[in-house]
């Protein structure tokens, strides 16, 4: 099944929809993001620095792989992370260290929901964390701040 997405995260084919960028996230604080294709659902190796870059949008749909952004983050002591679920089966989300097996936040956003979450325990060099989506039929927004 092909998938879209306005704005980041994407798995099931490559199919991309104008404007749309073949990784995950934004490329500005203010504009959508892009998207990630299936053969690059791996974890990030590309930095962003939310202290100088600003908010980190995301968004994608995926029948069943485990998605990833494809920025780490660092620059700050804590973040929030906000994300809608827009499908009709719970979203897993997990805020992981790159580096090591922290885990920082874990949380499961209910069908139609809207969720909010400080994750704390970070440095702003130290620390590079990355954003993990599962579940089935995932279709998500959000972003990190």
């Amino acid at each position: 099944m092909a998938c879209c997405v306005s704005g980041s995260v994407f798995a099931s084919t490559a199919e991309n929809y104008s404007g749309v960028h073949p990784y995950i996230g934004s490329e500005s604080s203010q504009s959508s993001g892009s998207v990630i294709t299936p053969q690059e659902v791996v974890k990030p190796t590309a930095e962003w620095n939310v202290a100088l870059k600003g908010q980190y949008n995301f968004a994608g749909r995926s029948n069943y792989q485990t998605l990833y952004t494809n920025y780490y983050f660092t620059g700050k002591y804590s973040y929030y992370v906000g994300v809608t679920n827009n499908s009709y089966n719970n979203l897993r989300v997990r805020v992981l260290s790159l580096t090591s097996s922290t885990v920082y936040r874990d949380f499961t956003v209910a069908p139609g929901a809207y969720v909010t979450y400080p994750v704390t325990g970070t440095s702003p060099t130290g620390s590079q964390i990355y954003l993990e989506f599962t579940g089935s039929s995932q279709d998500f927004e959000g972003y990190i701040y």
